[in-house]
């Protein structure tokens, strides 16, 4: 698995980027051979206006071919990323899943 993290309007710090590649990790590990991929987004819409605006966009490319986006919305980024990796995780299991009946 390889991991692409980018920052809109949020500065990436090192324990965020660890705890996005961790949360990842954990929840996609059981599929690692199928996915290749995973570019995260995390982003603040508002600003420093506050309110529920972090946001994170996750890309799972795999393999060999196919896409997965989920996203989610929180008040606390730690939050976000926790709850779209688990989403991340359903998502992949479901796509092999369909894979695997035809």
């Amino acid at each position: 698995m390889e991991f692409k993290i980018h920052g809109r309007n949020l500065e990436i710090t090192e324990a965020l980027a660890s705890h996005v590649e961790d949360r990842f990790y954990a929840a996609l590990s059981q599929h690692d051979q199928r996915v290749g991929e995973i570019a995260v987004t995390l982003s603040d819409e508002n600003g420093p206006k506050g309110g529920v605006d972090m946001r994170c966009h996750a890309v799972v490319h795999l393999k060999p071919r196919g896409t997965l986006i989920v996203e989610e919305l929180q008040d606390d980024m730690y939050a976000a990323v926790s709850l779209a990796a688990d989403r991340a995780k359903h998502a992949v299991s479901r796509e092999l899943e369909r894979r695997r009946e035809k």
